[in-house]
């Protein structure tokens, strides 16, 4: 934990470098030619090495600890031994290490709000990855929105066509800030207004 790890940098570095030598070590035994055959079939070795090899490395016989440079991207680093699929996130000011769950309801005036969808994705995944798959899931249990709100992340150019080819749904959401030369000089085409409809539903993430 981080509130467990010492305060300077230098000794922070100086105790995730003892930690990859133990590591190395455990590896080194392991794997050995002289180590059972079985032991390279416990899957926390393979867990292990796989850490290892994301967070050290071994320059010269030393181990050195990466700290920022050649770590891989969050959809491939490893953020919990216990959980190989749960990835570093951030969004905003909020960071986490796990995934994301996205929850469709009904937002009719004057009814109960119903949950009609729910879906987990991988943390650092962006939001519109899941907006195709939730209309073909509502789609088949027969609970297609004639409105569906949804936030920025869930919506683009290429979302909103598809889901006009496919699905009988209004898809309606903020775009995205157009930082290009041309909206910032005011001589490109602004975003049209949203427009009101029927029956709504709406999807948003929650952590």
């Amino acid at each position: 934990m981080a509130e467990r790890q010492p305060r300077a940098a230098s000794e922070r570095a100086a105790l995730a470098v003892s930690i990859g030598e133990d590591g190395h070590d455990l590896l080194s035994a392991a794997l050995s030619i002289d180590a059972p055959d079985w032991l390279r079939q416990v899957p926390a070795v393979e867990t292990l090495r796989r850490l290892w090899i994301q967070q050290f490395d071994l320059a010269d016989g030393a181990v050195r600890w990466r700290e920022t440079e050649g770590i891989p991207t969050a959809s491939l680093f490893i953020g919990s031994p216990y959980d190989l699929d749960a990835h570093d996130a951030r969004k905003g000011t909020a960071s986490w290490v796990g995934y994301k769950v996205h929850l469709t309801e009904t937002c009719d005036e004057d009814r109960p709000r119903i949950i009609t969808h729910l879906q987990t994705s991988a943390a650092p995944l962006a939001d519109g990855t899941v907006t195709t798959p939730t209309h073909e899931a509502l789609e088949h249990k027969g609970l297609l929105p004639a409105q569906h709100l949804v936030d920025t992340g869930y919506i683009d150019a290429g979302i909103l066509v598809e889901t006009r080819q496919r699905f009988p749904v209004d898809l309606i959401g903020p775009v995205r800030r157009d930082l290009r030369w041309q909206a910032k000089s005011s001589t490109g085409f602004g975003a049209p207004p949203a427009r009101a409809g029927r029956r709504r539903s709406t999807t948003a993430p929650r952590r």
